[in-house]
């Protein structure tokens, strides 16, 4: 009987569906460590829910961005401009 060397390694953990949502933020962003990264993209060859839900967030943050940024409205703006000329033409 031949011997097999022990292996000092834990087995590779694969990332379940429940673990794909959790992760999909720090995926996406390039935040998450290369060894999940590794482990969440084999999960998404195999996966088709999960591949399309990434896919999904994906394009909603992409058109998040796209978005305007909120306007500050004219009352606002009037009365904060008047505050600024007044506070530098009084100094």
């Amino acid at each position: 009987m031949s011997e097999r060397p022990l292996s000092t390694s834990k087995p590779e953990r694969k990332f379940d569906c429940r673990q794909v949502v959790d992760c999909t933020t720090e995926f996406l962003e390039g935040r998450l460590p290369a060894r999940s990264r590794v482990r969440l993209e084999r999960h998404l060859e195999s996966c088709g829910d999960c591949r399309a839900y990434v896919q999904q967030i994906a394009l909603v943050r992409g058109a998040l961005v796209k978005l305007p940024g909120p306007q500050m409205p004219d009352s606002v703006h009037k009365k904060l401009r008047k505050r600024l000329i007044a506070r530098t033409s009084g100094a």
